[in-house]
C-alpha cells in the first residue's frame, strides 16, 4: 500500500496503520527502469490519485486499479 503509515496506534495492532501522501515518482522511476514489466498500482490518499492518473496515461505499463476505501467514503469529503 502506498502512503501508508505503520502502526500510527500500536494498540490497534494490524489495524493502527494510518495514511499518508505517497511518491508516485517512486512509481515513475519502477516503470521506467523496466519498461518490459507491468505494475498495478493504487494510492491510498485522495491527493495522490490525480497524479498517479496522469503517470498511467505516460506509463503503457502502469496500470491504475482500485479505489482505497478512504478515497471512495463520503464522509472523508467532508473536510
Amino acid at each position: 500500500m502506498i502512503g501508508v503509515k505503520r502502526q500510527v496506534n500500536p494498540q490497534l495492532r494490524m489495524a493502527g496503520d494510518g495514511m499518508g501522501r505517497g511518491s508516485v515518482e517512486a512509481v515513475e522511476h519502477l516503470c521506467a527502469a523496466f519498461p518490459k514489466n507491468k505494475f498495478m498500482a493504487t494510492l491510498l490518499s485522495r491527493e495522490n490519485q490525480h497524479q498517479l492518473c496522469v503517470a498511467a496515461r505516460k506509463f503503457r505499463n502502469l496500470l491504475v486499479f482500485g479505489c482505497w476505501w478512504f478515497v471512495n467514503n463520503r464522509a472523508s469529503s467532508r473536510r
